[in-house]
C-alpha cells in the first residue's frame, strides 16, 4: 500500500488507513524504512510527493502548538529584512523547544498567555491557514525576547542596524494599538521600542 497525501497527517489517520493490516505499526516502520512516508516528529507524517511542496509555515503549528510564526522567520517572511532565514521560529504558551526534522529546524519561544493572542493574522498560503504575527508583534517579540531594559534611544541602532529593516518600512506600521500594549506588557523595552515607532511614524 502506497500513502499519498497532498497535506500532512497524523498517527491517528494513519492507523486508520492502514487498519486492514494485521499488525499496523509494523506497517508504518515498513513504510518509514522504504521511505514512503516521512517522519516529521512523533506523530506527525508526510509524503515524499509532498517534501518538496509542504509548507513549513503550516507545519510549524501542527508540530507544536499553539503557536505562531514571529521573530527573524516572519521578518524574512514580510520581506522586512534582506536575508532569507532557514529557521523557522515560533512563539508559544508551552515550554520553549528546538525540532530538528528532516524537512527543516522549528524553534519555539515561551510567551506569556496574556501576551500571545496580541497582534496575530491569520495567513493563508496555497489555501492552507497559520497563525503569524503583524509586523507590530515581531517587532515586539524581538525586543521582549532580546532585551531587559532597550530605551528608546538605541530602538533605531538595533533596528535599522543590527536588524537592517529599511527605515521606509517601519514608517508604514500601524501604531494605533501599542500604546495599549505597553500596559500589558509592562516591559520596559516594549516603551522603548513603542516610544521610538510613534516617533518614527509620525
Amino acid at each position: 500500500m502506497k500513502i499519498n497525501e497532498n497535506l500532512p497527517f497524523d498517527y491517528t489517520y494513519l492507523i486508520d488507513r492502514l487498519k486492514e493490516y494485521a499488525y499496523p505499526r509494523d506497517k508504518i516502520t515498513q513504510l518509514l524504512r522504504k521511505g514512503e512516508i516521512i517522519r516529521v516528529r512523533k506523530g506527525l507524517y508526510i509524503t515524499p510527493e509532498n517534501n518538496n511542496s509542504y509548507l513549513k509555515e503550516i507545519l510549524a503549528g501542527m508540530i507544536y502548538g499553539p503557536s505562531y510564526i514571529s521573530l527573524e522567520y516572519a521578518l524574512a517572511y514580510y520581506q522586512m529584512i534582506p536575508e532569507q532565514v532557514q529557521t523557522i521560529t515560533s512563539v508559544t504558551t508551552q515550554k520553549p523547544k528546538l525540532y530538528q526534522t528532516p524537512v527543516g529546524t522549528f524553534r519555539y519561544q515561551h510567551i506569556r498567555m496574556d501576551l500571545f493572542h496580541l497582534g496575530l493574522d491569520y495567513a493563508t498560503l496555497a489555501e492552507k491557514g497559520f497563525l503569524l504575527a503583524s509586523r507590530e508583534k515581531v517587532l515586539c517579540d524581538l525586543v521582549y525576547f532580546r532585551f531587559r531594559n532597550l530605551k528608546a534611544h538605541n530602538v533605531a541602532a538595533f533596528l535599522l542596524e543590527d536588524m537592517r529593516i529599511d527605515l521606509n518600512e517601519l514608517k508604514t506600521l500601524n501604531t494605533k494599538n501599542l500604546s495599549e500594549w505597553i500596559n500589558i506588557y509592562k516591559n520596559p523595552s516594549i516603551t522603548g521600542l513603542v516610544t521610538y515607532l510613534k516617533e518614527v511614524t509620525r
